[in-house]
């Protein structure tokens, strides 16, 4: 039985911090300065970066259930994460002087289409009556290169809960 399933999901990131700028380059791979902070004099060091991001989607997939008997399928689902917002936030402070710290935020929001994701998942399901809960494995991949970090590679594990409606029976 083939089933298209559409949905609405919150992404919300609260990643790891950095003590320093430096800490960051080398951990990520990536120049904090030129991507965060051109404009602070290289003379003052940049401390204590916190990166976070939220991000609203809506999955599409396309599954095929395969009945395995007593209430048990297997589903496997292909589809497209679809974003409708992406927000990132970096926080970080810099030091001004002796004991001059400043404080700032960058807030981030790129358009939906750069951080739509192509997902596979692969779902073991039990039915009891009109509900269903299923378990399982799912990955996504990026469709462009757009640097965020909304914008990876991911891959895990999810429980859902659902309450079917079948219109043949509505009618």
């Amino acid at each position: 039985h083939w089933r298209l399933g559409v949905g609405l999901t919150s992404v919300n990131l609260k990643g790891e911090s950095f003590l320093t700028e430096t800490d960051y380059d080398r951990r990520t791979r990536q120049d904090f300065r030129r991507s965060f902070a051109p404009g602070i004099d290289s003379r003052h060091d940049i401390i204590n970066i916190t990166p976070t991001g939220s991000s609203w989607q809506v999955p599409v997939m396309l599954s095929y259930r395969i009945g395995l008997g007593s209430g048990w399928s297997l589903i496997p689902s292909a589809g497209l994460n679809l974003s409708l917002s992406n927000r990132e936030e970096i926080g970080f402070a810099y030091l001004r002087g002796p004991g001059k710290i400043e404080p700032v935020t960058i807030v981030r929001k790129s358009s939906q289409q750069m951080l739509h994701a192509g997902s596979a998942a692969i779902y073991l399901e039990k039915n009891w009556g009109d509900w269903a809960l299923q378990i399982g494995p799912y990955g996504s991949t990026p469709l462009s290169t757009t640097t965020s970090r909304l914008n990876n590679k991911t891959a895990g594990a999810a429980a859902r809960l659902y309450y079917q409606i079948d219109w043949k029976k509505k009618r």
